[in-house]
């Protein structure tokens, strides 16, 4: 109501502008033709055209008709006739001043109304356009996310069971070494050392990119990485990596236990995305694993095939780390469960026929029914179906049955599955 009060008022005064310019020209240049109603078309006409395009239909005629009554009042004054009279008389001016306001009028009403639309059409597009530019940057800051995800997460470790296969069948002295260079490549680790603790000291048995804090031999401080570790049986890091001293030169220390020692991995440098604990984890993962494999690789040493198995209650221990490890990392594990169809003479009791196939990195224990079982640490479902496969067809006599140990199976569910297969 106020905008239509305020356009109203400038009409007018707009109007009232315009009639005493038209009127101060009309006097200066044609006196004697008041009205200018001697020339056609008359300059009055101006008045109601700027009028009606200015502020539409209505105020257009208004003034059309304003300008006519006055023009016609003033004609009938100076000539002193009847108004009617001038007005029958000069009808077309008159009829013109009114008409030129309306079609006037009309026009501004149509192209403001294809402006309006316009206008509209053109704040979608706005709306749209920065709709779209949020999607993008949403999704730019998604992708890079993503990528660091991946980078931290999965991506990296998808072929954790070939590198830890290759550990292990390298020789006994280079397994500190390999797993040292496997963590250098998929954690960001880029200064570390292994260390293995005897009589109160640190005895270094691998390093990578050393530094002279990773020395040969480091005394335990109480109340260090290395001793917190080693004391707790958990990872140890600090808590601002800036913050590194002399007498405290590393970042993360990683207890670990292998051929009746204890020992603790100590990682001087990283990169600093690299250091949070989910990345953290998943070295201890691989320190872990690649020990408790060269661990089993290393009882087969008497050349018995049965050393190839290990205890049921170890072989379950396992299968749980194996599940904890996939519900915190989504990193699966197989395992496959291998049942004799028949009494096959080519199988010893034993089962070293059947050991002897499976790969180096298979953890296989035995059921009191004969069964054997193998897990395949981080192994897929698909690299499962293939020994599955091989095996059933290299020994007939075997049925081979396979299981994803993956979440949300709780580890007593799958333990349950395998034992009723």
């Amino acid at each position: 109501m106020q905008e239509t009060t305020h356009s109203l008022g400038k009409a007018i005064r707009d109007t009232l502008l315009l009639a005493v310019l038209l009127g101060v020209m009309n006097y200066v240049l044609a006196a004697d033709d008041p009205g200018w109603l001697g020339l056609n078309p008359t300059p009055w006409l101006l008045l109601p055209l700027l009028i009606g395009a200015r502020y539409g239909v209505t105020a257009g005629t208004l003034s059309g008709l304003a300008c006519t009554s006055g023009l016609i009042c003033l004609r009938s004054y100076l000539d002193g006739s009847d108004p009617w009279a001038v007005a029958t008389q000069e009808r077309y001016p008159a009829t013109a001043l009114t008409l030129a306001g309306f079609l006037a009028g009309e026009l501004n009403h149509l192209l403001r109304g294809d402006s309006a639309q316009l206008q509209r059409e053109l704040d979608h597009r706005v709306e749209e356009s920065e709709r779209l530019h949020a999607e993008v940057g949403l999704l730019r800051e998604t992708r890079h996310e993503l990528q660091k995800s991946l980078a931290l997460h999965n991506a990296p470790f998808a072929c954790l069971d070939t590198e830890l296969k290759k550990i292990i069948t390298l020789p006994p002295d280079d397994t500190f070494q390999s797993i040292l260079s496997l963590i250098h490549r998929l954690a960001g680790v880029t200064s570390a050392g292994i260390y293995r603790l005897e009589g109160g000291r640190l005895h270094r048995d691998a390093v990578i990119h050393p530094t002279p804090q990773l020395a040969p031999s480091i005394s335990v401080a109480p109340g260090s990485l290395a001793a917190r570790a080693i004391d707790g049986k958990v990872i140890t890091a600090v808590t601002d990596p800036l913050e590194s001293t002399s007498q405290q030169p590393f970042l993360v220390a990683i207890p670990w236990t292998f051929r009746r020692h204890t020992g603790v991995l100590l990682i001087q440098d990283m990169t600093l995305e690299a250091l949070e604990w989910n990345n953290l984890s998943r070295i201890e993962i691989i320190l872990h694993w690649a020990l408790t494999l060269r661990t089993h690789v290393e009882n087969r040493a008497d050349g018995k095939p049965i050393g190839k198995l290990m205890p049921i209650e170890d072989f379950m221990q396992l299968l749980a780390q194996s599940l904890e490890t996939e519900k915190a990392h989504a990193l699966p594990s197989t395992v496959i469960r291998l049942d004799m169809k028949n009494d096959d003479p080519s199988i010893s009791s034993d089962g070293r026929q059947i050991l002897a196939k499976l790969p180096a990195n298979a953890l296989s224990s035995r059921l009191p029914n004969g069964s054997f079982l193998c897990l395949l640490p981080f192994a897929g479902a698909e690299n499962a179906g293939l020994l599955s496969s091989k095996l059933s067809h290299e020994l007939p006599s075997l049925r081979a049955s396979s299981f994803v140990v993956a979440s949300p199976i709780s580890t007593e569910a799958l333990w349950s599955s395998i034992l009723q297969s």
